[in-house]
């Protein structure tokens, strides 16, 4: 016999779960004494500039834009957006460079050991279609 004690106990223990799964999407800057205050903060270079995660991210496709290619992208909660080249994407001031039907490049600032900042490319890559049977 489950008693309510336990249906509630495995209730939170869904919630934590689920609310630790979207809460490790999301980009959190922690406050660090001594340093200046972010006058562009999360967000203000567009809905996914320092927001989110790229491995949030799925590329869903492209579609042909008025000035060129633009991917859609889809988070983790199933919101769909639209970013084209020099769109800001992600963490570290990454931006969208590149975009074909295969992939999409981000390029990002990154501190090497030396503490220098530095470019480095980073990928979404297209999820294949589904393998289609032919029910024999």
């Amino acid at each position: 016999m489950i008693t309510r004690s336990a249906v509630i106990g495995l209730l939170l223990c869904t919630l934590a779960v689920a609310h630790a799964a979207s809460a490790a999407c999301m980009r959190v800057v922690p406050d660090k004494p001594g340093t200046p205050p972010y006058f562009d903060g999360p967000g203000s270079f567009g809905p996914l500039n320092n927001t989110v995660n790229l491995d949030c991210l799925t590329f869903a496709g492209t579609v042909e834009g008025a000035n060129g290619p633009v991917a859609v992208l889809k988070d983790e909660n199933g919101v769909v957006y639209r970013v084209k080249i020099g769109d800001y994407v992600g963490e570290n001031s990454g931006y969208v460079a590149e975009i074909s039907p295969a992939r999409i490049t981000i390029i990002q600032l990154v501190r090497g050991p030396d503490n220098a900042l530095a470019e480095t490319s980073r990928y979404l890559f297209a999820k294949p279609a589904p393998a289609v049977g032919r029910g024999d």
